[in-house]
């Protein structure tokens, strides 16, 4: 058996990316040794990357992580602690982007979605097995399951089934009898998980990935353009100042507190976006620095963080950093095309991330994993528009 380089490289992406493994501390040492590697491997490819990759969407992040380390510097004794935290961030996303640019030909893009696909169904599985077979860790590792918290959790499930159907895809095959089993089965999966570990975000994520697939059937493709994108995120940010106003709509109260069993509160958040003016009072520009939401927010008001995508960047790095992410996204989701015939390599994938969308209204979502699933949708989409992988933008970014 042979494995190809780029499979090796697809695996170090992964481990980067996608996991973060709480139950072992040697994950880490693992995981700075794939960030090395992939270093390695973009040094002997540079020209290739200088050549191929987006001059514009690398200068916005690196504008990005500027910002975040002049935030990092104005906050220094409290955002210390996260100092590698940035570091790996940074080098991580970065890593990502420029290893695809040079990578995004369909027989390398499948062959990443393949690892990635085969990656996540092993340690999903691992994960649910622990959290059936011994309850008793996530107490012993403060509130945490093998792949984080019970929203990653949850977030790591819908991915699974994303990755299952763009593989389909991207080999040209239909969705037969056998596929649909395994969505079923890992559906179920999903649902008994999240009941086990008490979240209704989780409950939430298949209906709305089946929501947003179904509109794209339909012919409202809308939402698959980086118009629809961008207003589902404007949507999502904006919920924090008119959240009174849709909590009062009654279907979604009755959804709240009927079906979802949680409080009209949400589980207090309102509580949180209601000290929104206070928590931002002379850190609007600047935030408190990278990683350092539940340090500070705990120790004051006894809230784990913002509980809003976007509003936890303005905390971590400040308003103009914010608004660099912001543009960064809407470049990463240019290519999207509502009527597109080449979607389907990409339209499930990209139907998640407007479901993390949705969801960042209410969670801290936006994070690697989510901008390495905008880039992966970026690379997919990009080589799907018009049959142009070898589009050269330059310089070119779109504000």
């Amino acid at each position: 058996m042979i494995v190809s380089k780029f499979t090796i490289i697809s695996i170090c992406l992964y481990a980067i990316t996608f996991l973060n493994i709480r139950y072992f501390s040697g994950y880490y040492i693992l995981r700075d040794a794939c960030i090395a590697v992939v270093a390695i491997y973009l040094f002997l490819n540079i020209k290739q990357i200088y050549r191929k990759c987006s001059k514009g969407i690398v200068a916005a992040i690196l504008l990005f992580i500027g910002l975040l380390s002049v935030s990092f510097y104005f906050n220094y004794e409290s955002a210390k602690p996260h100092r590698n935290d940035l570091i790996v961030f940074s080098i991580s996303l970065l890593e990502i982007f420029m290893c695809l640019s040079f990578n995004s030909d369909k027989k390398r893009m499948s062959e990443l979605i393949d690892v990635f696909y085969k990656l996540q169904l092993f340690f999903v599985l691992l994960n649910d097995m622990l959290v059936f077979a011994t309850p008793d860790l996530v107490v012993k590792y403060n509130e945490c399951y093998l792949l984080g918290d019970k929203f990653t959790v949850g977030y790591q499930h819908i991915l699974l089934i994303g990755l299952l159907l763009t593989r389909v895809a991207m080999r040209e095959k239909k969705i037969n009898t056998n596929v649909i089993m395994k969505i079923i089965g890992l559906t179920l999966l999903t649902f008994s998980v999240a009941t086990v570990t008490n979240s209704a975000t989780s409950l939430v994520l298949i209906p709305l990935f089946a929501l947003f697939v179904i509109l794209k059937a339909k012919g409202y493709g809308f939402i698959y353009s980086k118009v629809g994108y961008m207003t589902i995120l404007t949507l999502s940010t904006l919920f924090v100042v008119f959240y009174g106003v849709v909590l009062n709509i009654a279907p979604i109260q009755l959804l709240i507190t009927k079906v979802l069993g949680r409080s009209p509160t949400l589980t207090t958040r309102t509580m949180i976006y209601a000290l929104v003016p206070t928590l931002l009072e002379g850190k609007l520009l600047w935030g408190y620095g990278y990683g350092t939401s539940y340090d500070l927010m705990f120790s004051q008001y006894y809230f784990p963080n913002t509980q809003n995508g976007i509003l936890e960047w303005i905390w971590q790095g400040g308003a103009f950093a914010a608004i660099v992410l912001i543009i960064i996204i809407g470049n990463l989701v240019k290519y999207v095309k509502e009527n597109s015939k080449q979607s389907g390599k990409y339209k499930y994938l990209y139907a998640i991330a407007c479901v993390f969308a949705v969801i960042s209204s209410i969670e801290i979502i936006i994070n690697l994993q989510y901008l390495t699933l905008l880039i992966i949708v970026y690379y997919l989409s990009k080589s799907s528009s018009n049959g142009a992988v070898e589009i050269l933008e330059e310089d070119i970014l779109i504000v």
